[in-house]
């Protein structure tokens, strides 16, 4: 054994289960090489490797979380340079076009929420066109973009990194470094519903009704309703009081008014898509309003510039606002939901919407009362 351990004689394979006989395990490992215990798994032959065994004991390592790290972790600490000049090649072939295809993808994506206005699908394409448009998807493009001021940028380049990756046209490492290596647009952190400054809306509310008729008949209905900006301009849009319609199964006039309490219910039915507005409760006082301009049409660009360059609240405060003196009033968090058309947060059964039209009925005029108590009406 002493000879043999140095090398010096070759041991016959008689000998061989004596000598194991004699060896404890921890001398049997000691006496093993590396090269000789993967000859022995047969993943080395005469010193050559078996690339279908290799693939095997890699194609197993994946599965294993624990052997997945160590693997990543031996690649990135050995391989690091090979690693960025695989990316940088594999990115080289992949040439930026703004297709219809991609157009679609943005408004029914395999995940995340879709992008449902057409004016922000607008804006992206502008952006794709003038920055992006034609160009290889290389790192010095993707730095590029990562520094660039307009994170609207950065967010339609991300969506389309993501359109690639589900395309096959990049690998999911590939993807995974674009996605860090490009942040998203930031929201500015906050109170998801500060205070609204009820003075500052009182200000605006008298501006525009002495400057801006139809303004103010925009603020009012929205204030009143708590309709979103974009569904109150598509009521006032397409404002028509004839006919009826169905919620819930049950068959609902257009337009409902109740002089004695002095509030009208119009049933919008925009039940589609991510934000809903069935119904719309507003006083009879902005009923004529309505009346007198309706249908009326505006972008909402230019009532955005209008309150911007007068110092104004700006509309989407509305809602807002509504939502606060609802619950000031002491209107029911249901009943409030169900007037803001928040149906996701409700959680009742479709028998129950019935009851709660009722019910807002009941309640609305309180918040009515309300808001002439505090000066806004």
């Amino acid at each position: 054994m002493f000879r043999w351990r140095k090398g010096q004689v070759q041991i016959g394979d008689v000998y061989v289960k004596r000598i194991l006989s004699m060896l404890g395990e921890e001398e049997f490992e000691e006496e093993l090489t590396l090269g000789r215990k993967l000859e022995a798994l047969g993943i080395l032959d005469e010193g050559k490797l078996n690339y279908t065994l290799f693939l095997e004991v890699l194609a197993v390592a994946k599965k294993d979380p624990y052997a997945k790290t160590l693997l990543v972790r031996f690649v990135a600490e050995n391989f690091r340079e090979d690693l960025r000049r695989l990316l940088t090649s594999e990115l080289e072939f992949v040439e930026l076009k703004w297709t219809r295809d991609f157009e679609e993808y943005l408004r029914d994506p395999p995940r995340g929420k879709p992008i449902r206005r057409e004016d922000t699908i607008k804006y992206y394409r502008s952006l794709f066109k003038r920055y992006l448009e034609g160009r290889k998807l290389t790192r010095k493009l993707v730095e590029e973009v990562a520094e660039h001021g307009n994170q609207w940028l950065r967010n339609v380049f991300r969506h389309y990194a993501w359109y690639l990756y589900r395309r096959g046209q990049i690998e999911y490492t590939t993807l995974n470094w674009i996605l860090i290596r490009v942040p998203g647009r930031r929201v500015p952190r906050g109170p998801r519903n500060p205070v609204v400054d009820l003075e500052a809306l009182r200000r605006t509310l008298e501006f525009l009704r002495e400057n801006h008729g139809e303004y103010y008949v925009l603020y009012r209905l929205m204030l009143e309703s708590g309709l979103r900006f974009e569904h109150a301009l598509r009521m006032l849009s397409t404002y028509n009081p004839r006919g009826s319609g169905v919620f819930n199964d049950r068959v609902y006039p257009r337009l409902y008014c109740d002089r004695a309490r002095g509030f009208c219910r119009y049933l919008l039915g925009l039940d589609s898509g991510v934000k809903r507005a069935l119904f719309a409760y507003y006083s009879m006082e902005t009923g004529e309003l309505i009346r007198e301009i309706a249908p009326w049409r505006v972008h909402r660009r230019s009532v955005e510039r209008y309150v911007g360059r007068h110092g104004l609240v700006w509309p989407k405060v509305l809602r807002k606002a509504s939502w606060q003196l609802l619950l000031s009033a002491g209107v029911p968090r249901e009943v409030a939901r169900f007037l803001h058309s928040r149906f996701g947060e409700l959680r009742v059964s479709e028998e129950y919407y019935e009851d709660l039209v009722r019910r807002a009925d009941e309640w609305y005029p309180r918040y009515l009362g309300y808001l002439r108590q505090q000066g806004l009406l």
